[in-house]
């Protein structure tokens, strides 16, 4: 009778067995390595005997060696044939040396063969599904850029003072007049090309269109702001300005953001609310900034370290853009926009009509 047992036995094997097992096979193999050196086999088909019981033993081996003899023979024949084959080719080169027409000719025979073997409705397949994928792109492309130019009121182009006829773009100009908005030239990179070919240029550009000259000025003026006369084009307190440029002309569409129109809608200038006064070194007594409310919070210092690293940036990038506003404004200040056709002042009216 069997044992009572409160615990089931484990039906895990002890490694002490799997060891041994192991090692039993690996004596096997090494058994039969060893006897398979001892006896070893030859790769080569034995050949078949005919028993001596049979009737026809030697007309059958004698078939046999009639066979073998004639495969020979053809294969002799075979070798023979090639070696002359080979040694005609050979004096024919050397007699009819081959030209260059031929050999346009063979490869344009080759081609057509190559060719003949293609499937041509897998190839027109990805032909037109790339053509496809590409004019759906410029259409969508062209939809965005008539919807930008439709909701702008001025389209500033800008373009390098170094190149200008190579940085400018006769099709988006075209579209601007066609749709009736103001189109202004920005000479952009002004300061790296001499004063006479900057005049001279502006000269021929005015013919068209205004025109204006833009430079990087390394002056940080924040009290004398230039101010420059637009009656005619400046009519709103808001307007809708659109930039275009190629690229490596420079950007200039961030000072946009930083202009206003005066008050009696007469100049454009940059907006000054945010420019801080520089601080009067011998008055002491003159109040710091105060920190932004939303550094003050207690409790997660890794939350207020992101706002704080956020406040800084965005205090960085509004001192930049109201430098660059300052810099069109000084800009603007010294530029008198002249005509070729009238007087040395530019008439917006008779361009914008």
């Amino acid at each position: 009778m069997a044992k009572f047992k409160l615990k089931k036995p484990s039906k895990r094997q002890p490694a002490r067995l799997r060891y041994k097992i192991e090692k039993k096979v690996r004596d096997h193999n090494r058994k039969i390595k060893k006897e398979a050196k001892k006896n070893p086999k030859s790769k080569k088909p034995k050949a078949v005997q005919i028993p001596n019981v049979c009737p026809f033993k030697e007309d059958i081996l004698k078939e046999v060696e009639a066979v073998k003899k004639h495969k020979e023979e053809e294969k002799l024949k075979r070798r023979e044939l090639a070696k002359l084959e080979k040694q005609n080719r050979l004096e024919e080169k050397k007699k009819n040396p081959v030209g260059m027409d031929t050999l346009v000719a063979n490869a344009e025979a080759r081609g057509k063969v190559h060719d003949a073997f293609k499937s041509p409705e897998t190839e027109n397949v990805n032909e037109y599904g790339k053509d496809r994928q590409q004019e759906n792109s410029l259409k969508t492309y062209y939809r965005e850029f008539k919807k930008v130019i439709s909701e702008a009121e001025v389209v500033l182009e800008v373009v390098d003072a170094r190149d200008p006829l190579g940085t400018r773009c006769v099709q988006v100009e075209e579209a601007v007049r066609e749709s009736g908005k103001k189109l202004v030239l920005v000479l952009n990179k002004a300061d790296l090309i001499p004063r006479d070919n900057l005049t001279a240029w502006l000269k021929y550009l005015r013919r068209q269109s205004p025109a204006v000259p833009f430079k990087a000025s390394t002056q940080q003026q924040q009290h004398n702001l230039g101010r420059r006369k637009m009656k005619h084009i400046v009519k709103e307190k808001e307007m809708k300005v659109l930039c275009l440029q190629i690229t490596s002309t420079g950007p200039v569409k961030v000072v946009l953001d930083e202009m206003q129109v005066d008050e009696d809608e007469s100049s454009l200038l940059p907006n000054t609310l945010n420019i801080r006064p520089k601080l009067d070194k011998t008055n002491k007594s003159s109040e710091k900034t105060k920190a932004d409310p939303e550094m003050l919070i207690e409790g997660n210092t890794k939350l207020n370290k992101l706002r704080k690293m956020q406040f800084k940036r965005d205090k960085k990038k509004k001192a930049r853009n109201e430098k660059q506003a300052v810099n069109l404004a000084d800009v603007l200040e010294n530029v008198t926009l002249s005509s070729a056709n009238k007087s040395d002042v530019y008439d917006f009216k008779e361009d914008f009509k």
